[in-house]
């Protein structure tokens, strides 16, 4: 369910991947046919699984960074700088 209908916090470890990446896909069904391939994906071979969660990663931090940074003024910047040496 929607956080934004329950009113609850979602924790970073239970983002629900296909959901986030719906509006990339164009469609929520091929963006749960894409995660289900690459879930499926032997150890060896999961480098698109690890890139997958970990940009959703970044990217469901970057939309909550001012109520995760609450009290820590430097977060932000600090997380700015890490996701820039990040992509690069």
């Amino acid at each position: 369910m929607d956080k934004a209908i329950t009113g609850e916090q979602i924790h970073i470890a239970y983002i629900d991947f296909p959901v986030l990446y719906a509006e990339v896909f164009g469609d929520i069904q091929v963006a749960r046919s894409f995660y289900s391939k690459i879930e499926a994906l032997p150890p060896e071979k999961n480098a698109a699984k690890i890139v997958f969660h970990q940009t959703a990663r970044m990217v469901w931090l970057a939309e909550q960074i001012n109520e995760v940074a609450r009290g820590r003024p430097a977060f932000p910047n600090s997380f700015l700088s890490h996701s820039g040496r990040a992509c690069c």
